[in-house]
């Protein structure tokens, strides 16, 4: 993962300072050269930022599962109290 930011990084470098030497480029040559940057740096930027969301994945799902336990348990001491006859969720 280092190396792939390592990457991004030196390519996005690399268009900043070929932006700043241009002073004959059209839209075309900006274009051309953003697609450039993207195919340089698309899986980089996709690998570097894989352990991040399946981190976030990981932590919704944690959060939803405990959500959904403290539910339940509220739900059934609701219907003890109440003395309403239910399935247990």
């Amino acid at each position: 993962m280092p190396e792939s930011r390592k990457i991004v990084k030196w390519n996005v470098e690399e268009t900043f300072s070929w932006v700043r030497k241009q002073t004959n480029a059209n839209y075309e040559d900006y274009l051309e050269r953003l697609a450039h940057l993207k195919r340089q740096c698309q899986p980089h930027i996709n690998e570097a930022s894989k352990g991040s969301i399946e981190a976030i994945c990981r932590k919704m799902y944690n959060l939803a599962k405990e959500d959904t336990i403290i539910l339940s348990e509220l739900c059934s001491r609701l219907w003890r109290e109440n003395g309403i006859q239910g399935e247990k969720m």
